[in-house]
């Protein structure tokens, strides 16, 4: 199974407050997203991670990810909240990194990703889909093929092409 997200900020407690999410302190946060990953990715699993994982360093970031099941094509950004770990460029067991912009195919439907939100992207005049985080719920889409994967756009949990797709 492939499953896309963003923006946990695993360990930012500011980020209650900026999002108005529901836990009261971010131990809570950490443990209830935690769950809910492992509740629907598995081991085998290939997750899309398209940006804001954690603002902590290197050693931070695998204890939050050896948490976590799935294989996890993270977002190389190092230059935003997730450059404190990404710069040693290191990774975890079978997890990669992909560019901003990287094109994928998955179910026949050619995908864009992106940590930010585009205007227009590769193809986007021909039905590909444009999946990005960064937003936080607070920037609707007026395109249709234009999709916020953030974790506070879905319940906390990584999602599917379909759950993206049955979301219109």
């Amino acid at each position: 199974m492939i499953y896309f997200t963003s923006d946990h900020h695993f360990g930012h407690t500011n980020i209650i407050q900026y999002c108005n999410r529901p836990f009261k302190d971010t131990l809570e946060m950490d443990v209830v997203m935690i769950q809910r990953w492992n509740a629907v990715v598995q081991p085998d699993d290939v997750v899309y991670y398209l940006g804001d994982f954690t603002l902590k360093g290197w050693i931070a970031f695998l204890e939050y990810r050896m948490e976590l099941n799935g294989i996890i094509n993270f977002l190389y950004l190092p230059h935003h909240h997730d450059g404190s770990w990404q710069k040693t460029k290191k990774t975890y067991k079978t997890d990669e990194y992909i560019r901003q912009g990287s094109v994928i195919m998955v179910e026949d439907t050619l995908i864009i990703l992106s940590h930010f939100p585009f205007e227009v992207w590769d193809r986007s005049h021909y039905n590909s889909l444009h999946l990005h985080g960064h937003c936080h719920g607070n920037s609707p889409s007026i395109f249709l093929n234009r999709h916020d994967v953030g974790v506070d756009n879905w319940d906390y949990t990584p999602i599917t092409l379909e759950q993206i797709m049955n979301s219109h």
